[in-house]
C-alpha cells in the first residue's frame, strides 16, 4: 500500500525511501554519492556524453552540480563565460542566472529565470525545499534585488524551456571570450 501510494503521488525515489523509513520499512531504493556511481553507469553515461558529440551535454546531479560533460559542453559555455573563473562544481542555475554568466547572452531572461527557478521548486515534493535546495534557491535569487524578484510569474508548467524562448546571441557577435 506505501508503495502504491508514493506511485500514485508521483514521489521521487528519495522521498519514497523518506515515506517507507516513515512506515516502518527500509528504504528501496539506494542513493549514490555524487560522483560514485557503479561502473556500469558511468560507462553508459560517457557514451552517451560522447555519441552526442558535437553537441555540448552535461550530466548533472540533483542541485544542478555538473558531474561530467563532453568535449563540446566547455567550448560552447566557455564561449560566454570565463569557466576557469567559476568555483567547481559549476553549477549550471548559478552559470545560467548570474549577471556574469549567461544571462546577458539569453532572449527573454525573466521567463528563462522563472521557468528554472519554478522547476528547482516544482522538484521538491509538496513544496518542501530540503537544504540544499534551500540554499540554492537563496543563492540565486540573490542575483536580483527585492524589487525584481526572479520568481513572479506564472507557472506554464513545462518540464523544459521551449527554444523560441532560450536562444542566445550569435557567440561571435557578443561572445566575451572569443577568439
Amino acid at each position: 500500500m506505501v508503495i502504491d501510494l508514493s506511485d500514485a503521488l508521483g514521489a521521487p525515489l528519495r522521498e519514497r525511501n523518506v515515506i517507507m523509513l516513515a512506515a516502518g520499512y527500509a528504504p528501496m531504493h539506494l542513493e549514490e554519492e555524487p560522483g560514485h556511481v557503479s561502473f556500469e553507469i558511468d560507462r553508459a553515461l560517457q557514451r552517451m556524453l560522447r555519441q552526442h558529440e558535437p553537441f555540448p551535454a552535461i550530466v548533472m546531479g540533483r542541485t544542478w552540480n555538473f558531474f561530467a560533460s563532453n568535449d563540446a559542453a566547455p567550448r560552447f559555455f566557455g564561449r560566454f563565460v570565463n569557466l576557469a573563473s567559476r568555483p567547481s562544481p559549476r553549477n549550471l542555475l548559478h552559470l545560467a542566472l548570474d549577471p556574469d554568466g549567461l544571462r546577458p547572452f539569453s532572449e527573454g531572461f525573466d521567463e528563462i529565470a522563472r521557468s528554472l527557478l519554478q522547476r528547482v521548486r516544482r522538484e521538491a515534493v509538496g513544496g518542501v525545499l530540503d537544504e540544499p535546495s534551500r540554499t540554492l534557491l537563496s543563492e540565486l535569487t540573490a542575483y536580483r534585488p527585492e524589487s525584481q524578484p526572479l520568481a513572479a510569474g506564472r507557472n506554464d508548467g513545462l518540464p523544459v524551456i521551449p527554444r523560441s524562448r532560450s536562444v542566445c546571441t550569435q557567440p561571435s557577435i557578443r561572445s566575451r571570450n572569443a577568439p
